[in-house]
């Protein structure tokens, strides 16, 4: 549901008009069935966040955006961890998600960083 919610948001759902056509779209999404009136379609649509609350952004999502659009992969270590882990955490301020010990654990393993205290082999784009 998050994703659905997402790509409204975010305009990557083709033919939404089709969508808004109907009083209410229902849905599956692992096993839950959800039903959004369309009213909450277009309120996803005029807004980032939901009134209904129903959009939540997913975090893996954000720190992927923010890595792959101010940052390039290099061959040497450029990029000093608690410098990126500043700029992600306010970052993500912005979005109202907090970067947690679990989301840091998860950056670095999909950074396929091995080392604890060395740079990353990051580079800022300016």
């Amino acid at each position: 549901m998050k994703r659905l919610l997402y790509s409204i948001a975010t305009g990557k759902i083709r033919h939404l008009h089709k969508l808004l056509s109907y009083e209410e779209v229902r849905f599956n999404h692992n096993g839950q069935a959800f039903k959004l009136t369309k009213q909450q379609l277009e309120d996803a649509l005029t807004c980032r966040v939901c009134k209904h609350k129903l959009y939540t952004p997913d975090p893996y999502v954000l720190i992927k955006e923010f890595i792959y659009t101010r940052y390039t992969f290099v061959q040497q270590r450029l990029t000093p961890r608690r410098l990126f882990k500043r700029d992600l955490a306010a970052f993500l301020q912005k979005n109202k998600v907090h970067l947690t010990q679990g989301l840091w654990k998860w950056t670095i393993v999909y950074l396929n960083d091995d080392s604890k205290y060395r740079k990353l082999k990051l580079h800022k784009i300016a």
